[in-house]
């Protein structure tokens, strides 16, 4: 699986995935804040993940809302 986003915050991270999963794309929020013990959303460590074979399709998917096309476009996928 790879990153195809990261956020700081929880509810945006599952709107990206339930927008993912209405287009057929299985998708797992990852987070590394312990359980939301440690909030620390200037590091990002919320991410989306997809399959790799997925993650254009994912990218499409997600630039398709308004608000990612005004803001800066969709991301490209990480490692």
């Amino acid at each position: 699986m790879i990153v195809v986003q990261r956020y700081a915050d929880h509810m945006a991270a599952e709107f990206d995935r339930a927008v993912l999963e209405a287009n057929g794309i299985q998708a797992l929020i990852v987070t590394d804040d312990a359980g939301g013990m440690l909030p620390l959303p200037s590091l990002g460590v919320i991410r989306l993940m997809v399959h790799a074979d997925d993650a254009e399709r994912a990218l499409a998917a997600l630039a398709g809302r308004p608000e990612e096309q005004e803001e800066d476009g969709a991301a490209s996928p990480e490692a």
